[in-house]
């Protein structure tokens, strides 16, 4: 009896797993083309030093490994950091 109830609710707990890995992903074109852009805009900006382009597009919150926005545009407008993208298609 033990054997069978450890069954059933091994089953019943995996049933959402199994459903969910089944499931055909949801994507939007233009919402992927719009991160894309994003993204190249972010590297371009990086590689560039241009902290300008960078203030307008963070958020006010963001961190990125703890370090907070303004750190970070500071990092970016050093004449020491020397950053390189890689713009090839995903």
């Amino acid at each position: 009896m033990k054997r069978i109830l450890t069954l059933v609710l091994f089953l019943l707990a995996s049933t959402p797993i199994i459903h969910a890995q089944t499931q055909k992903g949801y994507r939007d074109a233009k919402v992927e083309s719009e991160l894309i852009e994003l993204v190249r805009k972010w590297d371009t900006a990086s590689v560039n030093n241009d902290a300008a382009t960078l203030d307008n597009l963070l958020a006010e919150e963001f961190t990125l490994s703890g370090v907070t926005k303004k750190a970070y545009l500071e990092f970016t407008k050093s004449p020491t950091t020397i950053l390189s993208a890689d713009h090839r298609k995903h």
